[in-house]
């Protein structure tokens, strides 16, 4: 491992070791029995180390009698050579585990995974990648998800046996390498029908010729070619291998797709992306991919059934067809970019089965979206869309298959966009969890407007995230009653650079319905007053109650976190409130708002060069102290008008 300093661990006393073998084993081991003598053997042999002692008691523990007997004297006799004395019972507690494990997938993925550098970080991705391509992870009409189902299964599985740490191999690679002097006739055996099926890995090679030898690899199931980046890849030889079924072309350079990828009619996984862009893919490739599960093509480019030509072009001709794309008929996962609907048939002769998908249709279609999956949502979904359109001008196929079942939706700059709840109900709406509106959108003044709804239905009843950036026309947030049961899942909103948005950020109409809302993110908006309107709220009425984090960032016509006076306790469960650059800010909280601050725990106030006092006094002003039990982090910074932090007198 690459640390600064190597600290020696004391192994465990006899005693620990063994209630700590036990313990894992999950028996109850009677001290009058044989079993008992048989146990404490192999726990001794264990040599007081942890991860051996839970490796072989989670290997043992549902073993009979005979077994526990075998496993003992196979730790008793065992004989190291090349191995230091201090480490040589590990490695044969991990051997035994080995030799336990009941799934011939598992011991296979094992050995697979003994393969990466030491201390690698083995993505369950990566595994089914790889371990599919010499064969794991397969059975009769499996398909690749099937195959990711499997060897996430098998990785909890060794984590479950401690031979996989949090992913991560702890020393069975240095194990592998000792033990193959020994037993290389173990690596022949395991890795025999491992040959049979080939995966070449090239990945970082920045590779730009690809050698006619290639072309000997008839046995070659997977080949990975990314970040081959620095030069342009010519990559036509690959149509020699009939038999490939991966292929992962991760950040590559290469400006058209080779004709001779349609011969690759045993490819089930197809990846490609390119921060450069792609200029062409030739008709009739992508549909002679019968057996395509998998495609994911992400990078600039859109222009399906456009002509090209020219300089980025070696001929002219036309670029494929979309109804290439919805006619493989095994395709179940696609990640794709188009310029715009128009690129989608109006129809097709069967509706595609689209188990997961992240579509990007925008002019520039690039590639990631905008809004970033990762960033902004960092819970990534399995079916993502992005538009530059309004709903009802996709096909209706298009939105059966997607629209319905998206749980991700962005706009993006969309001038067909006037009402979102417009929207949810031309898409039905009702699988979506994160919504999120970027640019402007130049009829949409209001974000929700339900006065010339008809359905009495509720809205966006699963949406858990809103984020809404950069929406220049937007001007109120709702308008009208939302239904009892609208937004009632909504755990975070973010919203941002709305400059028009002059009154409450949040109206009583809203706040009413986001009764789950745990984040507010509010920041860059030079116009907005207030950010709570508790107008019309009884004083019993307790509303914001899981609310636990608030961002109020550069803000600087801000004059008051509410307009009106906040009803008791409702911010009783909020943990984090930080406000920078809110310079017409003179206070943050009432006393009778501080009074129900328990949970609070971290607070920073930084550049309100306005700000006179934090805690401001209510109407009636009583003698009372302000507690706040949970305060750990308090940051004042950049305050110049600061006088006091509170009227009266705190304790934290």
């Amino acid at each position: 491992m690459e640390s600064q300093a190597n600290i020696q661990l004391n192994i465990l006393s006899e005693e620990d070791a063994w209630n700590l073998f036990v313990k894992k084993t999950r028996k109850s081991i009677d001290e009058s029995t044989k079993f008992y003598d048989v146990a404490r053997t192999v726990a001794r042999e264990c040599a007081g180390i942890p991860v051996a002692l839970i490796a072989v008691a989670r290997a043992l523990k549902d073993k009979g009698f005979e077994e526990w007997k075998e496993a003992a004297r196979r730790l008793q006799m065992s004989q190291h050579a090349n191995v230091d004395d201090d480490e040589r019972d590990v490695y044969e507690c991990i051997k035994l585990c080995y030799d336990y494990l009941d799934c011939n997938d598992a011991k296979s993925c094992f050995l697979l995974c003994c393969l990466f550098p030491e201390d690698y970080d083995i993505q369950s991705e990566e595994l089914m990648k790889f371990g599919f391509g010499i064969g794991l992870f397969r059975h009769v009409n499996s398909t690749i998800e099937d195959a990711r189902v499997i060897a996430n299964s098998v990785m909890k599985y060794l984590n479950a046996s401690c031979l996989l740490l949090d992913g991560i191999m702890d020393g069975c690679g240095r194990w592998m390498q000792t033990r193959a002097s020994q037993q290389s006739h173990l690596w022949r055996t395991t890795f025999a029908s491992f040959l049979k099926n080939w995966v070449l890995d090239l990945r970082g090679t920045s590779i730009s010729v690809l050698p006619l030898s290639f072309s000997l690899l008839t046995n070659l199931q997977a080949l990975y070619l990314d970040y081959c980046n620095k030069r342009r890849i010519d990559i036509s030889i690959l149509g020699h291998l009939k038999k490939l079924e991966i292929l992962s072309m991760t950040d590559c350079h290469i400006k058209e797709f080779p004709k001779e990828i349609g011969n690759m009619t045993n490819l089930r996984m197809f990846k490609f992306s390119s921060r450069f862009g792609i200029k062409r893919i030739p008709s009739h490739v992508i549909s002679r991919l019968e057996k395509l599960e998998e495609l994911y093509l992400q990078c600039k480019f859109g222009d399906w059934g456009r002509k090209v030509g020219g300089r980025y072009s070696s001929s002219f001709g036309k670029n494929a067809e979309f109804h290439e794309v919805t006619g493989l008929s095994r395709l179940n996962l696609l990640e794709v970019p188009l310029s715009d609907a128009q690129c989608l048939p109006q129809t097709v002769k069967f509706a595609p089965n689209w188990v997961s998908f992240v579509i990007f249709i925008d002019k520039s279609a690039g590639w990631p979206m905008p809004s970033s999956l990762e960033h902004d949502f960092p819970h990534l979904c399995s079916r993502a869309l992005s538009l530059n359109t309004a709903i009802n001008t996709l096909p209706d196929w298009f939105n059966k298959v997607v629209t319905e079942k998206a749980e991700k939706l962005d706009y993006v700059e969309c001038r067909g966009l006037n009402n979102i709840i417009e929207e949810y109900d031309h898409g039905r709406l009702h699988a979506l969890k994160y919504l999120g509106l970027y640019g402007s959108h130049e009829n949409m003044k209001e974000l929700m407007n339900t006065r010339t709804r008809v359905s009495n239905r509720p809205m966006f009843e699963n949406l858990e995230q809103l984020n809404v950036k950069k929406a220049d026309c937007l001007e109120d947030m709702c308008v009208g009653e939302l239904q009892p049961g609208s937004l009632c899942n909504l755990k975070l909103l973010v919203v941002a650079y709305c400059h028009k948005i002059v009154n409450a950020l949040l109206p009583l109409n809203l706040l009413q319905r986001v009764q789950k809302l745990e984040t507010l993110v509010c920041h860059h908006m030079n116009r907005m007053d207030y950010v709570f309107e508790f107008a019309a709220l009884e004083p019993e009425q307790v509303i914001l109650t899981e609310k636990k984090e608030m961002k109020l960032l550069v803000l600087g016509a801000l004059i008051s976190i509410w307009k009106d006076p906040a009803p008791y306790a409702n911010f009783h469960n909020l943990k984090s409130l930080e406000v920078y650059e809110c310079t017409k800010l003179r206070s943050l909280f009432t006393l009778d708002v501080a009074e129900c601050l328990l949970q609070l725990e971290d607070l920073s106030v930084g550049s309100c060069s306005g700000l006179d006092r934090v805690i401001e006094a209510s109407n009636e002003i009583e003698n009372k102290n302000i507690v706040l039990p949970k305060l750990k982090d308090l940051l004042l910074k950049d305050l110049p008008e600061l006088t006091m932090f509170c009227v009266v007198q705190l304790e934290v």
